[in-house]
């Protein structure tokens, strides 16, 4: 049962309506920080969703918790107000798997007290791969590219 005395010290996901493949990114993520989860799949929406959120993270005995609703990724911390959630994501279709390891990760350095990783960049590489992968296909046409008008 999800905040029992008896249980582990886990950074507490709960899932609605979640894609696995996200989930499972974002598991990734915490656990190559090396911090142990606990993954509930509950119904909530919407409106429901940082209520449930923080009831999780104030029954984590680290005081995390992750919520995935949809392609919406929230971070809490039991320190902070209900409403007012550490980060509150949309996730794209096209880097939502990527996004979700590195919140994933996040949740973890929270807790270890570490330097959060990058959200925001993750365009901006994703961006230069596509633009890498584009020159070199351009360039197996033996086409003459000008780096300046990309």
């Amino acid at each position: 049962m999800i905040g029992s005395n008896v249980e582990k010290p886990a950074i507490f996901v709960i899932a609605s309506n979640a894609e696995k493949a996200v989930v499972k990114e974002l598991l990734a993520g915490i656990e190559e920080e090396g911090i142990p989860y606990d993954v509930k799949n509950i119904t909530f929406n919407e409106s429901s969703v940082l209520k449930y959120l923080h009831e999780a993270c104030q029954k984590s005995r680290m005081g995390i918790a992750v919520a995935i609703i949809d392609n919406r990724i929230i971070l809490q911390h039991n320190k902070l107000r209900q409403e007012k959630p550490l980060l509150d994501i949309n996730l794209n279709f096209y880097d939502k798997e990527e996004k979700a390891r590195t919140i994933g990760a996040n949740a973890a350095r929270l807790y270890k007290v570490m330097p959060l990783k990058g959200i925001d960049n993750l365009e901006d590489k994703l961006r230069e791969k596509i633009t890498e992968t584009v020159i070199s296909v351009l360039k197996n046409f033996d086409i003459e590219i000008h780096r300046e008008g990309f």
